[in-house]
Parts: structure tokens; sequence; C-alpha cells
């Protein structure tokens, strides 16, 4: 302000040197508060039992969790982020992995690039998110069921009861819910909240059908049950004899009341769900039965409409063979129009000299000169056609499409086609097959399948089982959140 002055006073020599202070401390204050650059993190990731890198590749972690990549996929480090259970990644996808990543592997494997074998991972190797792969000394490796992730989908086996593709919007995350049988064994996946809930079964175990509950497990059973919440999977393993292990993001913990707590409510979680989906498979198989009722229906009446156009495509055999026979016939009758039609220019030109011979006779001697040598025009002309009549050989042509037509013996052909259509009983088999429509009694056991899918009551029995549903999945959720 003082510069800007016209009758400016020079400054004090305090007041300068405050000023000078001032701007200073605040360009000390503006560089302090300019970004740093953040601390680069070495992450590393342990490589799952198959490890397969290639163009448009499948690297399968677990067994069972299986990632799509391009040859160069982008890995961006990001902490406390961790590769969910089922994981799909798209060319040019970034993949975010947290520092320290650990997936244990079950055997050796090979990793390609380009069908080149570029590393020999042994288990329990670490492999970093760069260039290099480091490999570690090999720890125990595991057996049996325990091995496997409860959440993990094979594909191999016959699998008996619900299946559906579950999405979440928030994150992404995509996951394959079942509830039933697979090979003899139990299957349950479900997602919920953002959280994957699954409980997979081994060896002798029993379920109650009713309620979904685990009813004994024999010596040889096992029964796994996980929880998936973001980077924390919560692991509890019953065997025989109450044997519970209990683990957290692999760390094995005493089964304690919080535990406990865990698994009844993933209990009852599981027992609601498998009674809803029971319910729904029964009303889905009555439907089933009336749609097996219909299908024999149309299959009746398909038999029908086959047997009579059966009877029509014979004949249509007929209808074709009298019809190649009339085609022959009208070839000859063409020949023998061509030939009258020849006859006929000749009987023109006999025509036109009788008529130049009446005019000749009132002619004069000059006329008549001029009249006779038009005559000898018309007697060449007709010497002409007379020739060219005799080189069309109408009755030989004719003679050879007679002995054509008979050759074919179209009218034998007919015959036989009479014969088959005879033999073929076109209202005998719809008499039978009318028969079997009506044992079928489609509207009676429509009406009854009806009947017993009301008196099921499956609408409000589905509404009460879920209102029941409702609180325990959120009573499960807030233990997942508190067991850590």
């Amino acid at each position: 302000m003082n510069i800007l002055r016209d009758n400016r006073r020079p400054l004090r020599r305090p007041v300068a040197v405050a000023l000078v202070a001032v701007a200073c401390m605040a360009t000390l204050s503006v560089a302090a508060a300019a970004p740093q650059e953040p601390e680069k993190v070495k992450v590393s990731v342990k490589v799952a039992p198959v490890v397969k890198v290639a163009p448009a590749v499948q690297i399968k972690i677990a067994h069972r969790v299986q990632v799509k990549a391009a040859p160069r996929v982008a890995v961006k480090v990001a902490p406390r982020v961790k590769v969910a259970p089922i994981v799909k990644i798209a060319p040019a996808v970034k993949l975010a992995l947290a520092p320290e990543v650990v997936v244990s592997i079950a055997r050796e494997v090979d990793v390609k690039v380009d069908s080149q074998v570029v590393a020999t991972l042994t288990p329990a190797v670490v492999v970093s998110v760069g260039p290099e792969i480091v490999a570690l000394a090999p720890m125990p490796m595991t057996s049996g069921f325990a091995a496997e992730s409860a959440c993990s989908v094979d594909g191999s086996g016959d699998f008996s009861g619900t299946m559906s593709m579950r999405s979440d919007d928030d994150d992404g995350y995509t996951v394959q819910e079942r509830i039933g049988t697979q090979d003899g064994n139990l299957v349950f996946i479900t997602r919920h909240n953002g959280k994957t809930l699954c409980m997979r079964s081994s060896g002798d175990v029993e379920l109650n059908r009713e309620t979904g509950q685990i009813g004994r497990i024999g010596s040889d059973g096992l029964v796994v049950w996980e929880a998936h919440d973001g980077n924390t999977v919560q692991r509890l393993e019953v065997r025989a004899g109450d044997d519970f292990v209990w683990s957290i993001d692999g760390d094995e913990r005493a089964f304690d009341t919080e535990a406990r707590a865990w698994y009844d409510g993933m209990r009852e979680v599981v027992a609601g769900q498998w009674a809803i989906a029971t319910l729904r498979g029964e009303v889905a198989s009555k439907r089933g039965e009336m749609a097996s009722i219909r299908g024999a229906a149309a299959s009746v009446r398909g038999e029908m409409a086959s047997a009579r156009g059966a009877v029509a495509s014979m004949r249509g055999e007929i209808a074709s063979t009298r019809g190649e026979a009339a085609s022959m016939r009208g070839k000859m009758a063409s020949v023998r129009g061509e030939a009258a039609s020849m006859r006929g220019r000749v009987a023109s030109e006999r025509g036109a000299i009788a008529s130049l011979n009446s005019q000749r006779r009132r002619a004069d001697d000059q006329e008549r000169a001029a009249i006779d040598g038009l005559i000898k025009d018309h007697e060449a002309t007709i010497e002409q056609m007379e020739r060219d009549i005799e080189a069309f050989g109408m009755d030989a042509r004719v003679q050879e499409l007679e002995r054509e037509l008979q050759s074919m013996e179209l009218d034998e052909q007919g015959a036989a086609i009479e014969a088959r259509i005879d033999e073929y009983h076109l209202q005998g088999r719809l008499a039978d097959l009318d028969r079997d429509m009506k044992a079928l009694r489609l509207d009676e056991n429509l009406e009854r399948i009806e009947a017993e899918i009301e008196a099921m009551n499956a609408s409000e029995r589905l509404r009460e089982l879920e209102s029941r549903l409702e609180p325990a999945m959120e009573r499960l959720q807030r233990l997942i959140e508190s067991t850590r």
C-alpha cells in the first residue's frame, strides 16, 4: 500500500523487518504442506495350487478361485485390500492387493508365459508383485477337505438343489449361490450385505431335510463353516465328538463363547435359507409335474399331427406322380400342336393360292402374269414347309414320349403309394393316440396339482420363513463384524 501511494513515506526499519519475517514464515508453511512422495511398498503374493500365467490365462487360487488376466495385467498396491475368494480379472483391469498377501499352494506348479516356463513354484512359495519371483522354504502340506475353502465352487460333480448368481452393486463382487447336495455332500454358499457365508460337508454327515440342520457327523465326517467379510475369513471345522477347530484368517483360536455364538448364528441362517430353498423346491417340483403332464399332452398331439402329416406326404407323392404323367402328356400335346401349326400354315398358303386363282380368271393378260408369279412363290413356300414337317418327325417324337411315360410306371407308383396309405391305417393310429390323450387326464391332473400347491400355503409359509430369517441374518452380520 505504501508503494501505491504517490506521497508515500519510507517504512520504519522495525516495520519492514516484521513484514519480511511474516512473508518468510508463510513461504515455509506452504512448502511444508506440499505433498510428499508416497513410500513404495513391496508387495508379495502367495500363489494358489494351480497357477498358469499365459496370454488369456487362468489362475486358480486355493483350488477353486479363478483369475483370468491378459498378458499384461496392471497390479496396483493398496494397503489393507485382500483378494476375494472368487475373483475374475478382465484384460486391462487393475487388481488391488494388500502388502504381504499370502495364499498357500499344495503342490509344485510351473508358471508359464507364452508357453515358456519362467519359474517353478513349490509349496509355500511367495511371489512378489514385481517382475522377480522369490522362493521360500517349503512348509508342511495339508490334505483333506480342510485345505479347501468351503466357498469354492466345483462344477465337476452332480449337484442337486438351487443355484443362482448374486452380485453386489457396491463392490462388484459376484458369487455363485448354491443350496443343495453335490456328490452326496452338503453345499451352502450365499452372499448377504457384502459377506459370503458358506457351509460344506464331507464324508459321513446327515442333514435334517426339514430344518437344514446337521443331524449327525460320523467318524470320517467333516463340516466346514466359513464367513468372508472383506479381509477377514472366519472358519470353523466340526468333526465327530464335538471336535471344533476355530480360526480367523488362518490363525487357530480357542472355541470360546464368542465362537459358539458365531456357530449358532451360522446354523440358524443356514437352516432358515435351507428351509426356504426346500419349500421353493417343493413348489417348483409341483410346477414341474404340471409342465411334464402338459409336455406329455403336447407330445401326443404332436404324434397326431405327425401321423396326419405322413399321410399328407404320401398323398403328395401320388399328386407328384400324376403331375409327372400330366407333364409327359403335355409334352406330347405340345409336339402334336407344333405339327398342327405347321400344317395350318401350309393350309393358309394353299388358301392364298386359291384366292389368287379366283382373281386370275377376271384379270387381263398383264395382271395374270403378275398373279402367276405370286402363285409360284406360295407353291415354293408350301414345298419348304412340307419338308420342315417331315423333318420335324411328329410321330417319332410322340412315340418316344409315350415309351418314356410307360417306362416311368407312374400308374404303378401311384397304386403302390395308395397301398402304403391303406397299410398306415391313419384312423386307427389317431384312435390309439386319442385314447392316450384321455389316459393323461390332463385337466383333472392339472387341477389336482394346483390344489396341492394351494394346500401347501407356500406364499404365507415363505413370508413367515423370510421374516424369521431376516433378523437372524442381521444378528449373524453383527457377530461376524464383532468377531475379530
